[in-house]
């Protein structure tokens, strides 16, 4: 006896699918599925997440030139950025000043406790990143005491304002190798 022969397209008679109702309700369903997931344009109704909040960064050493890239670069990827500057009568913006509309200045000194302190307290920041030091080669020769105290007190200062006020942070140290003098062994 032959084998009865069946196109493979059609579906046996018995299948729920073969009925035109139960046809358009799959297509329904399916097409409210795609919806609901965003994929066909449509928004999700529920479990939404919260907004995430912008993430604050403080910048110590902003008017310096890694300063003012880490500025621009933490701006471009949407923090709120502050940068720490000194009060001085010669005040030299001209590195961040293509960001002075997005960013904000606050005044405050690495050996001034206080000021380190309303910083934090004011600004609450997620991460702060210490570029600040002495820059000026000759004056580090001719001032080591101030210049052990930007880079030693200045980075304790800090870290006991960011313990009071914000312990949350994160916090980024930058160094010279300089501070470690001429290198005896390589590697280190």
């Amino acid at each position: 006896a032959a084998l009865p022969t069946t196109n493979p397209m059609t579906r046996p008679a018995a299948s729920p699918l073969m009925n035109p109702l139960g046809d358009r309700l799959m297509l329904r369903f399916l097409q409210a599925l795609l919806w609901y997931s965003g994929a066909c344009g449509g928004k999700r109704q529920v479990a939404r997440k919260a907004p995430m909040r912008m993430k604050t960064a403080l910048i110590t050493g902003i008017t310096g030139q890694d300063g003012s890239y880490l500025a621009e670069l933490l701006v471009d990827k949407g923090y709120r950025v502050y940068g720490m500057v000194r009060r001085s009568s010669n005040e030299n913006l001209s590195r961040v000043h293509h960001l002075h509309e997005r960013i904000e200045l606050v005044f405050g000194d690495l050996l001034d406790q206080n000021s380190l302190l309303n910083a934090m307290r004011d600004i609450k920041p997620d991460e702060v990143y210490n570029l600040a030091a002495q820059s000026f080669v000759p004056t580090s020769w001719n001032q080591p005491v101030l210049t052990g105290e930007f880079t030693a007190l200045g980075v304790t200062k800090m870290l006991e304002a960011l313990r009071v006020a914000c312990p949350q942070a994160r916090f980024y140290q930058a160094s010279s190798s300089e501070m470690f003098g001429k290198v005896r062994e390589t590697p280190q």
